[in-house]
């Protein structure tokens, strides 16, 4: 069915096999799934496969492994003496954020477990910013719903 810009399949998933999957062949299901119906969409719209194919590949390639660093950055500091990234995590039930500081050469300091979220809520993360507002808090900010969170990068040296 088409609803204005959306379009609508049906598909079969037979939830009382996936529950008796492992997680991660729960992860290789859902990928081979989502594979599938891109390659009926763009046989019925006449569209080049090739980027679902390699998207596909790339999974296979990674092993179905979904770590990603948020906005693909790393946040300076004024004085440009630490860097942070974010690294997120997901997996079949939730995204683990990491946050990882490092010196001015670039070296990893410390990695420091910042939170889970359910995965129905952690798409939320791909419309947060950071940013350092002074040379010792990473500020990190969900600019639509108001939500922020200071971080004290003096805390995360004395935890190593």
């Amino acid at each position: 069915m088409i609803y204005g810009n959306i379009i609508e399949y049906e598909i079969q998933f037979y939830f009382e096999e996936y529950i008796k999957l492992s997680n991660f062949d729960r992860r290789v299901r859902i990928i081979d799934i989502i594979h599938q119906q891109l390659i009926i969409f763009a046989d019925d719209y006449n569209l080049d496969k090739t980027p679902v194919e390699e998207t596909y590949k790339k999974c296979q390639e990674l092993k179905y492994d979904n770590t990603w660093i948020h906005r693909n950055k790393k946040y300076p500091s004024p004085k440009k003496e630490f860097k942070v990234h974010l690294e997120c995590i997901w997996d079949e039930t939730h995204l683990h954020v990491f946050i990882l500081l490092f010196d001015k050469k670039g070296l990893l300091i410390v990695t420091h477990k910042w939170f889970d979220v359910v995965s129905r809520v952690g798409y939320a993360i791909y419309s947060y910013k950071g940013s350092f507002i002074d040379d010792y808090t990473f500020d990190f900010r969900d600019p639509y719903r108001y939500e922020k969170w200071k971080i004290d990068i003096r805390d995360l040296l004395e935890s190593k």
